[in-house]
């Protein structure tokens, strides 16, 4: 029987090697080439986009710009002091000022000034309530606000006919349809500005921009007096409010002085209470010292007497009556001496004299304790002067300090006097020159060039309205052709391992005839994507013998989310490429709802797999030789559909002992995971799990899921073949292969 699947692809040469593109360059070939299979869709859109671009400049009656320029004059005078109080801190600057008379003019004080003058209410063109025929620019905004006006009179109190509406909201509307037409702009360099307004009928453009000019003049002419008059009015009320604030600040002065007993502001003499607080501080500074240095001969005096030494201190040395008991008692060591040569110790001539020597000593003893208590006595008399000095000294601080604070309040109130009276002045001179102040901040003008008829219309401008139209036409269409070819798979085998966490075995490409491939009206060469799919099977093989190198038996079990992924071509495929590889290799088809493998490899009639796991026959009579060498095929010709009960029996579990111990590799073929749990009862008792996800088709979240439901049957994910792959995305063969070598996966680690 002849294989569907042609052994050829496995044995075909490998594809030449060319230079990578960059990500930039590859996204706006996939915008190109995205726009060029969708190009009736873009043509489409061009061609409606330029219909109606047509369509609107035909509707669309041209409106015509006419122009006025007025010169302005920014005098001013100088106002002195006053320069503050009448002019703004922005008033000095050109620039700021030529944007205020800009905002001026475009302000709808003027606009409804020049509606009135010109009675625009009653012309079609602005009024929206008059059911104008002209279509313009502003068509659509008009009609928008004739519906809202409506809407707001049908809801309102007493409501009446919406085509009766208030002189209000009449005026209202015009003067925003006006505005909408005029433009007033300086360039910033001169004092010129230019009053633009576009109307459908020249004449009415040129009249009205010549009107917005001159009733902006008038009005300038009219605010200068009424500034005139206020500044007069406001400078006489200043007048009057300094004068009494003056008077006010005198008499607080007055009271002041009365109240606090002050004469003026050198009136009190401070130099005596100066001079006693200066006294103090010398006497206070003497006590301190005196006081250190008592402390320190007391300090002395109780460290001799400690020491048993207090008749060496200078004081005792010094007194007058140590110094004749000394004497006194060196005469009687000096008798007692001469006498202890004629008698004997106990002779009562020599005890005489001993007691008087012990009355000396005892009279030297209190002689030296009343002088070290008179040094104590002196050290608490210089404590208590210098506590005293303190005192003193701190009083006449707070009477000065209070002292101070009057006087700086009276200075504060001579200076507030001051400072009014100044002002007061100032206002009395200004009023003397009220006429002056015609010039505040004064600006005149005058039309320097009066608005022209304009000959030629300024919008719209066909040229510009089509290439809008035709570059909005292309955009919309490469937006469309964009989200018509947006999908929610995977597009690459980086993305894989980015979001899966498992290594991308290879990216088979698509090699069906039903896969379209069209890239700018070319097919990729037959023979070059024939390489890449044997390129993508022999890295899968090197992958796989790389991740599992010593696992015994190495069974692979191969199942993806949906079906129409690819999932029995890879497998397959891969028993070929291992049986090309010198392996025993053993395919088994447990699909048995659409079992496909048998009819892929062209394998024989015989023994079902139904029949060997119904113990009908044993799994070696079951085996089907295929064409290549060293591979077989245990499978089922035809669907079967109490498939899930076979492989849900214990016979499965001896059939993968056995192909394991018989052959050097095999791959299990099961139904998607999402459809049918045959695979989740087979992937436990394998090695690992191939799973097949179509590129750039099945959904993200079916795959997420179908891992999960791995997980939790307790089965290990090996890898990820991106199947299907469309490598005709490319501009021509050599970008075809550029997209190949972007998707071919990069090296992972060694599984543990």
């Amino acid at each position: 029987m002849r294989p569907l699947l042609d052994d050829s692809i496995l044995r075909a040469e490998h594809a030449p090697a060319t230079p990578f593109t960059p990500r930039r360059e590859r996204a706006l070939i996939d915008v190109l080439a995205a726009m060029w299979r969708r190009r009736w869709l873009v043509l489409g859109f061009a061609a409606a986009g330029l219909v109606l671009a047509l369509i609107a400049l035909m509707l669309i009656r041209p409106l015509y710009r006419a122009e006025s320029v007025v010169q302005l004059d920014l005098r001013t005078v100088e106002l002195g002091e006053l320069k503050p109080v009448f002019l703004s801190p922005l008033a000095d600057q050109p620039n700021v000022r030529l944007r205020s008379e800009v905002d001026l003019i475009r302000s709808a004080a003027i606009a409804r000034d020049v509606v009135s003058h010109l009675d625009l209410t009653a012309d079609p063109e602005f009024n929206p309530f008059m059911g104008s025929r002209i279509v313009s620019l502003d068509g659509l905004s008009q009609l928008l606000y004739r519906l809202q006006a409506a809407r707001r009179t049908a809801t309102a109190p007493g409501a009446t006919d919406p085509d009766s509406p208030d002189p209000q909201q009449v005026e209202a509307a015009v003067v925003k349809a006006v505005l909408r037409r005029l433009s007033v702009e300086n360039d910033g360099k001169s004092y010129t500005i230019v009053v633009r307004f576009a109307s459908a009928d020249p004449a009415k453009a040129a009249t009205i921009a010549n009107t917005f000019a001159q009733r902006y003049l008038e009005q300038q002419v009219q605010a200068n007096a009424r500034t005139s008059q206020d500044v007069s009015e406001w400078l006489r009320r200043q007048m009057f409010s300094a004068r009494e604030q003056v008077r006010e600040a005198e008499a607080a002065i007055q009271a002041y002085r009365t109240e606090s007993g002050l004469v003026g502001p050198d009136g009190t003499d401070l130099g005596d209470a100066g001079q006693r607080l200066a006294e103090i501080n010398r006497q206070l500074a003497d006590a301190a010292a005196t006081r250190v240095a008592l402390e320190a001969r007391v300090k002395l005096v109780n460290e001799k007497a400690a020491a048993g030494t207090d008749g060496a201190i200078s004081e005792v040395l010094a007194s007058p009556a140590i110094q004749n008991l000394q004497q006194a008692q060196v005469a009687l060591i000096r008798q007692r001496a001469e006498l202890a040569v004629l008698y004997a110790d106990g002779h009562p001539a020599l005890k005489r004299l001993d007691a008087e020597a012990q009355e000396i000593e005892r009279r030297i003893r209190q002689e030296t304790q009343r002088i070290s208590g008179a040094i104590t006595g002196e050290l608490r008399i210089a404590v208590e002067r210098e506590r005293r000095l303190k005192a003193q000294q701190e009083n006449l601080r707070a009477s000065l300090d209070d002292m101070d604070r009057r006087q700086a309040r009276l200075r504060e109130l001579e200076l507030e006097a001051e400072s009014k009276r100044a002002l007061f002045r100032s206002i009395a001179t200004s009023h003397q020159q009220t006429q002056a102040m015609l010039d505040i901040n004064r600006v005149s003008g005058r039309l320097v060039a009066d608005a022209t008829v304009p000959l030629y219309p300024d919008s719209p401008q066909p040229a510009l309205v089509l290439a809008i139209a035709i570059v909005a036409a292309l955009l919309a269409a490469a937006v469309v052709a964009a989200r018509l070819e947006r999908d929610d798979g995977f597009a690459s085998s980086q993305e894989v391992e980015t979001m899966l966490e498992v290594p991308c075995l290879a990216t088979v490409p698509s090699v069906g005839s039903n896969e379209r491939r069209v890239s700018f009206g070319r097919r990729p060469q037959a023979d070059h994507v024939r390489a890449l799919f044997a390129e993508a099977m022999r890295t899968a093989c090197t992958r796989i013998l790389t991740l599992m190198p010593s696992q015994q038996p190495r069974v692979l079990t191969v199942t993806s989310s949906l079906g129409d992924e690819g999932k029995s071509v890879c497998a397959v495929s891969l028993a070929c490429a291992f049986a090309g590889l010198g392996m025993k290799t053993l395919v088994i088809d447990a699909d048995f709802r659409r079992p496909t493998v048998s009819k892929l490899i062209g394998s024989g009639n015989g023994p079902s797999l139904a029949e060997a796991l119904s113990d009908k026959v044993s799994f070696a009579s079951a085996l089907q030789p295929a064409a290549e060498k060293n591979l077989y095929v245990l499978g089922n010709r035809r669907p079967i559909e109490s498939g899930n009960g076979l492989l849900s029996s214990a016979a499965v579990e001896r059939l993968i002992r056995w192909a394991g111990e018989a052959f050097d590799i095999v791959i299990v073929d099961t139904p998607p995971v999402m459809l049918a749990a045959d695979a989740l009862a087979v992937a436990p008792l394998s090695g690992a799990v191939l799973y097949a996800v179509h590129w750039k088709k099945t959904p993200k979240e079916a795959v997420r899921a179908g891992f999960l439901r791995l997980d939790d049957a307790n089965a290990r994910v090996l890898g990820v073949m991106l199947t299907r792959v469309d490598v005709g995305h490319a501009a021509d063969p050599v970008q075809t292969r550029r997209r190949a070598l972007d998707l071919i996966p990069q090296p992972v680690r060694r599984a543990a």
